[in-house]
């Protein structure tokens, strides 16, 4: 018989599984232009933090020459603008378009109507079990080491 540790494991494998799937194929068609999963993340993000290329890929966790390829695919299909920065010449300032101010809004929505499934579905654990979901989140966010 399968141990509970094990089949949670397995559920949240392939739980991941899924996600990943899903992700490759999250493209976003908006006004006649493509944007894939790179260049949502990059959009999405843009609207956090301070915008220019290294703290986009410190937050993604990847080179600058990777953030600096999205961007400059996202600059040539007229979603933003690239800019050096006056005051830091080795730094790019980051604006959208009114173009991808419209795309932004349209992600952030639906990034919301997603937030909000999410939630309506943790209505059904009660205090006790959302403690312990919280819990393992935040250590399996902390030990990224568990996943390869």
């Amino acid at each position: 018989m399968e141990e509970v540790h094990d089949i949670i494991a397995r559920k949240l494998h392939d739980f991941i599984n899924n996600i990943l799937y899903f992700e490759k194929k999250n493209i976003f068609k908006c006004e006649g232009l493509t944007l894939y999963p790179s260049e949502i993340h990059l959009i999405l993000l843009m609207s956090e933090i301070p915008t220019n290329a290294t703290h986009l890929a410190d937050a993604l966790k990847v080179t600058k020459g990777a953030v600096s390829q999205t961007l400059t695919r996202l600059e040539k299909k007229g979603v933003l603008l690239k800019k050096k920065d006056p005051y830091c010449r080795n730094e790019l300032t980051l604006t959208f378009t009114d173009l991808g101010m419209e795309i932004f809004k349209q992600m952030k929505e639906m990034s919301n109507r997603m937030e909000k499934n999410l939630k309506k579905e943790l209505t059904n654990f009660d205090d006790s079990e959302l403690k312990t979901i919280d819990r393992f989140l935040d250590r399996l966010t902390q030990n990224t080491n568990m996943i390869p």
